[in-house]
């Protein structure tokens, strides 16, 4: 029996909604959008790409409508003018018969939408006549979903398996029709580590993915313990092939344990080992060495003491550097004993001349601006530095604003 185009589509929210669950497990991203409610005959499912765009589909026996929609101030990004991009406007081909549930979608969300696809009862599909990039998946196939077409990237997260996909939708297909209980063998497949990833679910994961599993009716019993069993081994075997303590240094840092680190170093570890990507929490998948780490979480003690044993001020991980991380999270005291033990203030991850001038503008800490330019970070391209100088004449510091400036003409 061939499926119908407003139940495929439903079931493809709840698949999508799975897929966005294990992903939360291993990836810590649990205050994302992904919501589902209801069934393949009615509910409503909104997620978020984590990029600023969002959608929320609603289906009953009337139908189904879907909005994507995005904040106010990009129409720079979409070829229709602001006034069409109102959610009414989008739907106002929509037949009448669907206007109760256009209401409903239109009001879940404020801002301006920038596509609609909807489909009546007698299962015809219409759409607005712009172009849209989130809604397109929930009508074609299941593996076009799930893997792409070639000119669009599918839903399995690329930080995932293709196992973790295969194992969404097993546990999509067996919730369709009633509440699901997760099997053993299922189990193994959501707690298995993604390729190049460290073990990273935690309780706070697992207890938020038990939830949202739960709102697609699917029950994972037991999910809290044998996460932490499957820790317990990963940690076990991290441990055996320490055979140069720099793991054990990793994690004597990511805890603050001063003295330990002071032991460690002493005792020889490999201060420039690598963690495995997504081993600590806020790393978002990246490798890090023990500086890198201390630096993120702002530890200045901790990052001293690594720069007075030889650690490199200079180490990259995902375009960052001690640096960079000190400029979001340690103040200026972090940076200049960055600097001071070799770190490069002119580097910039995009290639863009001034990029940590910007990081600290965004963080509006003119010590930070003030102490990068006096160590030689050049000036970003105009537009960035006049939002630079504006900061600095709100805080009353016309001196740094004017060095920010520089020969600017009509600044």
């Amino acid at each position: 029996m061939t499926e119908s185009p407003r139940a495929q589509a439903a079931f493809l929210a709840r698949l999508r909604h799975i897929l966005d669950a294990i992903s939360s497990l291993h990836r810590g991203n649990t205050g994302s959008v992904s919501r589902f409610s209801g069934n393949e005959s009615r509910g409503q499912y909104a997620f978020s790409n984590g990029g600023g765009d969002h959608a929320v589909l609603m289906w009953d026996e009337r139908g189904l409508v879907a909005l994507e929609f995005d904040h106010g101030s990009a129409d720079s990004e979409f070829g229709s003018p602001l006034s069409e991009r109102t959610p009414e406007r989008l739907f106002k081909r929509a037949p009448q018969s669907l206007a109760a549930l256009v209401s409903d979608v239109c009001a879940w969300g404020e801002r301006l939408g920038t596509h609609a696809v909807w489909i009546d009862a007698a299962e015809k599909r219409g759409r607005s006549p712009t172009d849209g990039k989130l809604l397109e998946p929930f009508f074609g196939t299941v593996e076009e979903a799930l893997h792409g077409d070639g000119d669009r990237e599918g839903w399995v997260d690329p930080g995932l398996s293709r196992a973790h996909g295969e194992t969404a939708l097993a546990l999509a297909v067996a919730s369709r029709h009633g509440t699901h209980v997760v099997d053993a063998a299922e189990q193994e497949a959501l707690l298995s580590t993604p390729p190049g990833r460290s073990h990273s679910v935690t309780t706070k994961n697992v207890t938020a993915v038990v939830t949202m599993l739960a709102d697609a009716g699917v029950e994972w019993r037991g999910a809290v313990e044998a996460a932490a069993r499957a820790g317990e081994r990963v940690q076990r075997a991290r441990q055996e092939s320490d055979t140069d303590r720099g793991f054990a240094l990793l994690e004597a840092v990511d805890r603050s344990d001063v003295q330990g680190v002071r032991d460690l170093l002493r005792e020889g570890a490999n201060i420039e080992k690598r963690s495995e990507p997504g081993q600590f929490k806020g790393a978002a998948g990246c490798s890090e060495t023990p500086l890198l780490l201390a630096a993120r979480t702002g530890h200045v003690e901790l990052v001293k003491i690594l720069l007075d044993h030889g650690a490199d001020a200079n180490a990259r991980t995902g375009g960052y550097t001690p640096l960079s991380r000190a400029i979001r999270r340690g103040g200026v005291e972090m940076c200049r004993l960055l600097v001071e033990h070799g770190a490069d203030p002119t580097f910039s991850p995009d290639g863009s001349p001034g990029d940590l001038l910007v990081e600290a503008g965004e963080r509006q800490n003119l010590e930070v601006i003030r102490f990068l330019l006096d160590a030689g970070c050049p000036l970003p391209p105009p537009a960035h530095r006049k939002g630079l100088a504006l900061l600095a004449q709100e805080q009353k510091d016309a001196e740094l604003a004017a060095r920010l400036l520089g020969g600017d003409e009509g600044a």
